[in-house]
């Protein structure tokens, strides 16, 4: 159980993580994707999970996050489930957000929309825990270092700090060195999506349905074969998407998931 679930796209995960990392220091506890995704299990079982378990949700709203389905599901959720909404916005102004996603108003409430400056979350971190205190949502814990120190090292790992003198060439490389440590955690995601969709399209799925299957099906092993991670993770999304339209036409799937 934590006290925060943070709601971002995956373009917007360093500062999803600097969030958390600001939180987690000042005593309280969060749920991210990039550290607590669990590989080789359903995200969507996930997510709903942590969204039901948490005291509150804040939602980062940028130009892609307004753009992604998968937040839109999240969104949903936690309005369902009652939580409060934290809202930061990066790149988007109070006019712009209502304009391209006016659905979620209802779902969010009078929430204020807080902006992130050029210092980053650091800078309207007391900001975000003077919300959190008017809510009602305290600190009540200390500082978990062990979990600190992981959230630090996952920034490490999308934050490299290459020497001024680094030759791209060593840049490069040095992508390609991380990109190969995650390889075997994308495949074991890739497949446990995969296997997930089969289970939907077995159930719940149309002729059509299997027929996207396949095609998904086909892509994955074709990017597993030659290595292409960029490849790999689009597929992983296509298949999140194609679960979520079949199941958005199954009476009671959310209530289910969250255990209702």
């Amino acid at each position: 159980m934590s006290d925060f679930f943070i709601s971002h796209d995956e373009e917007d995960a360093v500062i999803a993580l600097e969030i958390a990392l600001g939180l987690e220091r000042a005593g309280y506890t969060t749920w991210c994707y990039e550290i607590d995704n669990v590989p080789g299990q359903s995200y969507l079982a996930q997510i709903g999970q942590a969204i039901q378990e948490s005291r509150a949700v804040v939602l980062l709203i940028s130009p892609q996050s307004l753009r992604s389905r998968q937040i839109t599901e999240e969104v949903m959720l936690a309005h369902e489930s009652g939580k409060h909404f934290i809202l930061l916005s990066k790149d988007v102004s109070h006019t712009e957000f209502w304009a391209h996603q006016p659905g979620w108003q209802e779902a969010v409430g009078s929430a204020t929309l807080i902006r992130i400056t050029e210092k980053g979350p650091a800078g309207i971190l007391s900001r975000i825990i003077e919300g959190l205190e008017a809510l009602g949502i305290s600190s009540n814990t200390q500082p978990n270092h062990a979990r600190v120190g992981r959230i630090r090292a996952a920034l490490g790992e999308l934050q490299p700090h290459p020497t001024a003198d680094a030759s791209t060439e060593t840049r490069e490389q040095r992508k390609g060195e991380r990109r190969d440590l995650k390889w075997p955690i994308l495949v074991s995601e890739a497949e446990g999506h995969i296997e997930w969709l089969r289970r939907v399209v077995n159930e719940h799925g149309k002729h059509e349905d299997r027929h996207r299957f396949y095609e998904l099906e086909t892509k994955i092993n074709a990017a597993v074969s030659h290595h292409e991670a960029d490849l790999l993770s689009e597929v992983v999304r296509e298949s999140g998407s194609l679960g979520l339209e079949i199941l958005a036409g199954v009476p009671g799937f959310w209530v289910s998931l969250l255990g209702g």
